[in-house]
């Protein structure tokens, strides 16, 4: 009789008698489950910090196997009610979902519709891969048959339940159990069991780490089922439609969990998700643990103090590369990656502000300007388009008389417009480009002010050009990427190109320097920002309209660091708060305490000289100990 049906499947599936006795004759035996039992979907891929020590892991959320016993008997319930429910009566197969089938491949002339048993199910994530086929399905017929000769029931379905797919990466019921709730799968209530045997039908769908609503239909679908089969009560089934999903926040241990997603969204194109996740790669980054889990304490302790002093729920980003060769040795994407996965360093386009000037005020060197020119810092009123705009310094005041560098460094705006002129704005264009700002800019005059919308990551390659002789080197955090065998699949090529003039680029840098120099002067002797005094150090803030973004950054001869605290709806953060107050303290504490330079220093070009003068006048002084006195740099004669 067993004989027969299996004839008879092979003509309903392939049309052919003689195929049915050909490869009945040729399947016929034994099969060897010790693989089964021993199955192992594949190697976790290791990410390795910059000293080679393991950072993170990208692997299946796969746990030990659970016996049969000891998995909940509402589980075993809901998955007979959703995928099998004779299960425990045929013989692997189900000869009426077949014919059913084949009316529906039949009319369609291909295989769109299964009628997979339980058994079937653990023959194809087993042995077979998921062509659509008729061939492909009749080895899996044939091959349900002779498991279902060879074991048990218990023994099919304990190992079903142990490596059925659940979404994102979950094999088997214990491990969706422990992720979804922290719970052990002898512990399910009635609705946490049908959640998880719904998810089987479509695990990209019905995974409630992918749509939480559609998971919650599912498993009402399920719970359903239950009820009409008799395999739970009328109150049971009401009671268990009220159960929220109540699914507990990830918890990953990696101390850059932003960076990882990078390297997901990065390496599943390049090598696969399925190669990713267990093909054993070997993923060398440029992150420092040590540097990632001090720049994420100090960012979260200075996001705290600020919070207190505004009525919106700030957030942020900061990150930290190498200069001289673009290595990210931090990033931190945000407070809080459980609840929110947003990166603010790659993803977050906010107006620059202020720190846009450096660029600014390079181009117009380039074009015959200099540091200790005096300009006017008075009210102007700038025509463009038919319209009048009349910028304004932070403070609502006007200085009057003053050098360029004063200017530079105290961000007065009217200054900065007369030097974006000076410039040309499609230069200064052309220059921000050339510096990693590529989208389009408009040519208004308010560009003086960094009207403009960028990443983080956009401002700290542009600003790091001035700390390494004006090239543009880009940011990066892999190094190579090997695989199972050892073999490079992934090596990384710098891009570094010259962006900017040496020539102007060197005297921004020594203005910026002079700016930190006056802040030292006036700073208490217990300031952070005396604990980089024996370090060469420059920055610049950009605070925005109604304060809604706080820009800083800044740059040390090894380390250029940056960071942003905003509002995620762009509100404003109030009319006294300023980047001098917020993130520039954050960016200083970080390179304090990560930094370690002494001996080190900028490099300028070697045409450019020192001259000492005072700050406003621009009057030539004999030494750094007045007050107004900075050093900067002018060409030589």
């Amino acid at each position: 009789m067993q004989i027969f049906k299996v004839l008879l499947i092979s003509a309903l599936i392939s049309g052919s008698f003689l195929t049915g006795i050909l490869f009945y004759l040729f399947t016929h035996g034994t099969v060897d489950f010790s693989t089964l039992e021993n199955y192992d979907p594949g190697t976790y891929s290791l990410v390795l910090d910059d000293e080679g020590k393991e950072l993170t892991r990208f692997q299946l959320d796969r746990r030990e196997p659970v016996a049969l016993e000891e998995l909940s008997p509402y589980l075993i319930e809901a998955f007979l009610a959703a995928e099998d429910q004779n299960f425990f009566t045929h013989h692997g197969i189900s000869f009426k979902g077949i014919l059913r089938s084949f009316f529906a491949n039949f009319w369609k002339g291909k295989i769109v519709q299964g009628a997979s048993t339980i058994t079937q199910q653990l023959i194809k994530l087993l042995f077979l891969d998921n062509s659509r086929t008729f061939k492909r399905k009749l080895k899996e017929l044939f091959l349900a048959l002779i498991v279902e000769q060879q074991f048990s029931k218990q023994q099919i379905l304990q190992t079903y339940l142990n490596h059925i797919y659940l979404g994102c990466g979950i094999y088997g019921t214990q491990a969706a159990c422990q992720r979804f709730w922290n719970v052990s799968a002898g512990t399910l209530t009635i609705a946490q069991a049908a959640t998880i045997a719904g998810i089987v039908q479509s695990p990209e769908r019905f995974c409630p780490l992918i749509n939480p609503e559609k998971t919650i239909q599912r498993r009402n679908s399920v719970l359903r089922r239950m009820l009409k089969q008799k395999r739970i009560t009328l109150d049971e089934f009401t009671l268990s439609l009220q159960e929220p999903l109540a699914l507990q926040e990830a918890q990953d241990s990696c101390c850059a969990p932003h960076i990882k997603e990078m390297l997901r969204q990065t390496l599943e194109p390049l090598v696969g998700k399925k190669e990713l996740y267990s093909g054993g790669l070997t993923i060398q980054t440029t992150i420092s643990s040590t540097l990632q889990k001090q720049s994420t304490t100090i960012f979260k302790d200075h996001l705290t103090i600020n919070q207190k002093g505004t009525s919106v729920p700030l957030d942020g980003g900061f990150i930290l590369i190498e200069g001289a060769v673009g290595k990210i040795k931090a990033l931190v994407g945000g407070v809080d990656f459980a609840t929110s996965q947003f990166n603010r360093v790659t993803q977050a386009h906010r107006q620059l502000g202020s720190i846009f000037k450096p660029l600014i005020y390079a181009t117009a060197l380039e074009h015959g300007a200099r540091m200790d020119d005096i300009c006017i810092d008075e009210p102007i009123t700038i025509e463009f388009n038919n319209t009048q705009w009349s910028p304004r310094n932070y403070n609502h005041t006007f200085v009057g008389p003053v050098t360029r560098a004063f200017a530079f460094y105290k961000s007065l705006n009217t200054v900065a417009v007369q030097t974006l002129y000076t410039a040309g704005i499609k230069n200064t264009i052309k220059a921000a480009a050339a510096c990693g700002i590529t989208q389009e800019i408009p040519p208004y005059p308010s560009l003086a002010l960094g009207c403009i919308d960028v990443t983080l990551l956009q401002a700290i390659t542009m600003f790091n050009c001035f700390a390494h002789q004006g090239m543009l080197i880009e940011p990066y955090y892999i190094e190579w990427v090997k695989d199972k065998q050892g073999k490079k699949i992934y090596k990384h090529s710098s891009r570094i190109i010259q962006a900017l003039n040496w020539h102007s680029t060197s005297q921004v840098t020594a203005a910026l320097c002079a700016g930190i120099a006056q802040l030292r002067k006036k700073f208490p002797a217990n300031s952070p920002l005396h604990g980089l005094n024996a370090v060469p150090f420059m920055g610049k803030t950009g605070t925005t309209n109604d304060a809604r973004n706080c820009f800083y950054v800044g740059a040390t001869p090894k380390y250029t660091a940056a960071a942003y605290i905003g509002n995620d709806e762009n509100k404003p953060l109030g009319a006294t708060t300023f980047a001098s107050q917020t993130v520039f303290p954050l960016v200083v504490d970080v390179l304090t305490k990560t930094t370690h330079e002494k001996g080190t220093h900028f490099m300028y070009h070697p045409e450019l000289k020192k001259c000492i003068i005072h700050e406003i006048t621009g009057q030539p002084l004999k030494n750094l100990h007045d007050s107004h006195a900075i050093e900067i740099l002018v060409p030589g004669f």
